[in-house]
C-alpha cells in the first residue's frame, strides 16, 4: 500500500471512502452519497459529498415559520431556495398573493402597422391628445417604447393631423438627427404616417427617453421646490446650449418651459423640443437666421423672468 492508499488490495476504501455494511444499505443514504462497490461486495460512499445530516445528530431548534425538513440538500440541484427553509403554508400563500394592488396598470397604444414593428409596446405618457401649452394650435401626445433590435428606450410625440409634409419631416430629421449635447434630448427619427392612430395624419417625433425626468412645471412650480442655485444652474445650462446651436449659426427655436425636462438626481436640466417648431412652421414663412437666434435668446429671457417667481412669488428678481 502507498503513502496515499489507493494501490493496495487491503485497501477498501480508497481515498475519502467509507465502507458500509450489509445492514446499513437500505438506510437512509442521501442521493447526493455516490455509491461504489469493491470488488469484496462491500458499498463505498463518499463521505465529502454526503450531507451533514447524515453524519452529525444534533438536535435543531424548532422554529414555527419554518417546516422540519430531514435533510438539508434537496434530491435534485433544481431545488428552488425557498424549499430549503420556507414552511408549506407560506409556500402556497406566495404564488396567490395578489400585486395589482400595488402595481398601476399602464394604458397602452396598440399600433398593428409594420411601419412601427421595431417598437415594443407603446405605453401611454398621455392618454389623450392636448393642446401645446407653447402653441394651443397644436395638438400632442406622448408615448413610451422600446427600440426592439437595441433595447434603448425611446420617448415618442404625436403631432396629431398636422400639415406638415414628408419632405418637411425628413428635412428636419436630417437637419437635427445628428446634435448631441448634455442639455439636450437627442432627436433620432420623425415619421409622417396615418397608420400610427388609422385614419388620421401624424407625425411621429422620436426622442431618446430620459429615465427620471420631470417637467420643469412639475418640478419646481407645482412643488416650491426651486432654490435660487437651481436657478444659476439652469441659467448657465440653458446659455451653453444655445451657444452650441448659435456657433453653427443654427437656432434651437422653441425655448419654452413646457418643454425642459430636470433629473433631480443628475441635476441636469434637458431641452426636449428639438425640430417641433420647424414643423409647425412652413419654410416661407420663417424668418431669418438672426432673427431667429434673436427669438431664442428672447424665450430664455422669459424662462428666467418666470423661473424666480417659483422661488419668490412676490416678485423678488436677482436678475
Amino acid at each position: 500500500m502507498d503513502s496515499k492508499g489507493r494501490s493496495g488490495k487491503g485497501n477498501l476504501l480508497g481515498r475519502g471512502n467509507v465502507l458500509m455494511s450489509g445492514a446499513s444499505l437500505n438506510s437512509n443514504q442521501h442521493p447526493y452519497g455516490r455509491r461504489h462497490v469493491n470488488s469484496a461486495g462491500g458499498v463505498l460512499t463518499n463521505a465529502f459529498v454526503a450531507s451533514p445530516a447524515s453524519l452529525y445528530s444534533t438536535p435543531q431548534p424548532l422554529d414555527p415559520f419554518c417546516q422540519h425538513l430531514p435533510d438539508a440538500f434537496p434530491s435534485t440541484p433544481y431545488t428552488p431556495v425557498g424549499q430549503l427553509f420556507m414552511s408549506a403554508s407560506v409556500r402556497s400563500a406566495g404564488p396567490n398573493a395578489s400585486l395589482l394592488m400595488h402595481s398601476t396598470t399602464r394604458s397602452i397604444t396598440p399600433v398593428t402597422s409594420s411601419k412601427f414593428s421595431h417598437y415594443t409596446t407603446i405605453y401611454n405618457i398621455e392618454n389623450m391628445p392636448a393642446p401645446s401649452v407653447m402653441n394651443s394650435k397644436l395638438m400632442t401626445q406622448m408615448y413610451q417604447t422600446t427600440a426592439r433590435y437595441t433595447g434603448k428606450e425611446i420617448a415618442l410625440r404625436r403631432l396629431v393631423m398636422t400639415t406638415a409634409t414628408a419632405e418637411e419631416c425628413s428635412a428636419v430629421n436630417e437637419r437635427f438627427r445628428h446634435y448631441r449635447h448634455p442639455n439636450l434630448v437627442p432627436l433620432t427619427g420623425v415619421i409622417l404616417t396615418d397608420e400610427f392612430v388609422m385614419g388620421s395624419k401624424d407625425v411621429i417625433m422620436e426622442y431618446k427617453f430620459i429615465s427620471g425626468a420631470k417637467s420643469l412645471h412639475e418640478e419646481f412650480f407645482l412643488s416650491g421646490r426651486a432654490t435660487e442655485g437651481l436657478l444659476w444652474s439652469f441659467a448657465c445650462q440653458m446659455v451653453g446650449l444655445l451657444r452650441a446651436f448659435h456657433e453653427t449659426s443654427v437656432p434651437l427655436r422653441g425655448l419654452h418651459w413646457s418643454k425642459i425636462l430636470y433629473v433631480s438626481v443628475t441635476g441636469r436640466f434637458y431641452f426636449s423640443g428639438i425640430g417641433l417648431v420647424d414643423l409647425q412652421e412652413p419654410k416661407n414663412s420663417s424668418p431669418s437666421i438672426a432673427v431667429m437666434m434673436k427669438q431664442d435668446i428672447q424665450a430664455l429671457g422669459i424662462m428666467l423672468f418666470s423661473y424666480p417667481r417659483a422661488i419668490w412669488p412676490h416678485g423678488l428678481m436677482i436678475l
